[in-house]
């Protein structure tokens, strides 16, 4: 099966737009490395040690006393807003043709993998929309929380952990923001429960094309509710949501089980997945080969009593975010030679485990990152500031991320699980893969996200991350070719991808994964009003870079 994958992706797809990055120009051959190039690739690891990790560690500090000088005032939240609102009436008002509007955020600080040239759009200041609103008592929603759209994951965490809660989707990196997360997507290791992160948002608020301020909700616009998932900003500018929130206790506990045996762990996960009321709070499994896994579950428990021990079990509390610590995922590992077993975690680490190994990535560009020696003298330096490893990008270097390494997350209906881990393998040949389980709800007019069935399905979804071993043992290797299989294997099933991934389908192919018809419509009324004042959906996810030039070389290689 996999091998007429790859033949079929073999030619360059006939369906492009002309808005797609597909360059029709002749090429010779991929162009060797330069100097410069192979140098960073030869030492990118002492690199980063030696001049990005000093610098990432001086702009954190920096980062937390100027939010903490700037918070702004919950208090004037609709000041705020009036702004953005006479920004946007202020655009109306330039000559024609006028250029789409967009955030003022950089794009080296948002967590997807594009270098988004912004230039030539309008941006609209939205910087100062980052506080905490206040948390309310909703009786259909249980307890909710009202933030702007700059509030980071960790901002949030706190401030709900002190208060005994925490987002019903909590995702795991703390730099990125509720706003960010909005307007793309998410999902955490109890989205088996709750669904992506826009199940759990009860309420946006927007300014649309005209500057008025739209509430969305499943009440209030409720074509405009279901059409904001994954839109990007193409249906107006984020200035206010509203997510549910569940209650938290300070520990969880982690119970690791170990697989040798790709049909046993992925029938135990589904069941798992599935179990309704009698499933665990927490699920997550990370797939270390095609036969060998393990699948983490974890629950929510009380605080330890004073000898440092979980009560109930006399299980050891392990502080696994200390930053001498283990990486978490290489924690998990261990498993596999030492069997199933179980601990105790506080709450705010467990939710974090991911974070200074940036989900596993760093074990790629930083290989002696998790080494003791490095772990105790400067494992506080991680993890680096996506920011600037964003910035330090040029052309050859982006050209690189695309080309010699792989970062991709996909879903699709958990009951392809072992489909997926053998068509990951055959494709790439990466471990560690991360797996994540999804509740997608029942299909409703608008969803971007399709199903299967046309009703609530369990999905899966893996996290392929790293270098391909023909790539690291310097082979030739179709990368691009490669992920375009990995998207055609997801759209014949149903799933999606997520889009702070770099998507190499072709606009048609990518409204074959996503159903764009809502988002089309809305953006279509008035004249098309909101699809002259905001860039679509499909531009704003793919690669800013040309590479059908490169999707030629491959073919044309041997």
């Amino acid at each position: 099966m996999m091998d007429s994958l790859r033949d079929s992706l073999g030619s360059l797809p006939r369906n492009w737009s002309a808005g797609s990055n597909l360059s029709s120009a002749p090429t010779k051959g991929p162009k060797p490395p330069s100097r410069k190039m192979q140098f960073i690739e030869k030492y990118r690891a002492w690199l980063l040690f030696f001049f990005v990790l000093p610098r990432s560690v001086v702009l954190r500090y920096v980062e937390i006393v100027l939010r903490w000088l700037t918070a702004p005032n919950p208090a004037k939240h609709e000041q705020r807003v009036r702004r953005v609102c006479a920004a946007v009436e202020r655009w109306g008002t330039l000559k024609e043709p006028k250029p789409p509007m967009c955030t003022d955020r950089s794009a080296n600080f948002s967590h997807s993998v594009r270098r988004t040239d912004k230039s030539k759009w309008h941006k609209i200041a939205i910087g100062d929309l980052r506080a905490i609103l206040g948390i309310e008592a909703s009786t259909r929603h249980g307890s909710v929380i009202n933030v702007e759209p700059g509030v980071t994951v960790k901002e949030a965490t706190q401030y709900l952990l002190e208060r005994g809660l925490m987002l019903e989707c909590t995702l795991e990196m703390e730099d990125a923001t509720l706003g960010g997360l909005a307007a793309a997507t998410g999902m955490t290791t109890h989205s088996h429960a709750c669904g992506l992160i826009h199940d759990t948002i009860v309420e946006y608020k927007i300014v649309d094309c005209t500057g008025a301020v739209v509430t969305a909700s499943a009440d209030k616009n409720p074509e405009l509710y279901r059409a904001l998932p994954f839109s990007h900003g193409s249906l107006g500018l984020i200035v206010g949501l509203t997510l549910r929130v569940v209650a938290a206790k300070p520990m969880v506990k982690l119970t690791y089980t170990p697989f040798k045996s790709l049909d046993k762990f992925a029938t135990t996960y589904r069941e798992k997945l599935t179990a309704g009321d009698a499933a665990p709070f927490f699920l997550e499994a990370i797939i270390f080969s095609r036969e060998s896994a393990v699948m983490v579950t974890g629950d929510l428990v009380e605080a330890v009593d004073k000898k440092g021990r979980w009560a109930a079990d006399g299980l050891r509390v392990e502080y696994l975010g200390r930053w001498w610590k283990p990486w978490y995922f290489t924690r998990v590992r261990q498993a596999l030679a030492r069997g199933k077993w179980s601990e105790v975690v506080p709450i705010y680490e467990y939710l974090m485990r991911h974070d200074r190994s940036m989900c596993m990535t760093m074990a790629t560009v930083m290989p002696f990152g998790n080494d003791p020696w490095f772990r105790y003298l400067f494992g506080w330096a991680l993890p680096p500031k996506m920011s600037l490893l964003k910035g330090s990008h040029d052309a050859e270097t982006r050209e690189a991320s695309l080309r010699k390494q792989v970062y991709q997350d996909v879903g699709f209906p958990a009951r392809k699980l072992e489909e997926a881990v053998e068509t990951s393998d055959s494709l790439f040949e990466i471990y560690p893969l991360l797996c994540y389980p999804c509740k997608v709800p029942a299909a409703a007019p608008g969803r971007m996200v399709r199903g299967t069935a046309g009703k609530a399905e369990a999905f899966a979804n893996l996290g392929i991350y790293g270098v391909p071993p023909p790539i690291a043992k310097k082979r030739p290797f179709k990368t691009l070719h490669a992920v375009r299989a990995l998207e055609k294997w997801v759209r014949q099933n149903g799933g999606f991808q997520h889009t702070y991934c770099d998507s190499l389908q072709s606009r048609a192919e990518f409204e074959v994964m996503f159903d764009t018809t809502l988002i089309d419509e809305l953006r279509a009324r008035d004249g098309g009003a909101a699809a002259k004042a905001f860039v679509d959906v499909y531009t704003k996810t793919r690669p800013e870079v040309d590479f059908g030039a490169w999707l030629k070389e491959e073919a044309e290689g041997a």
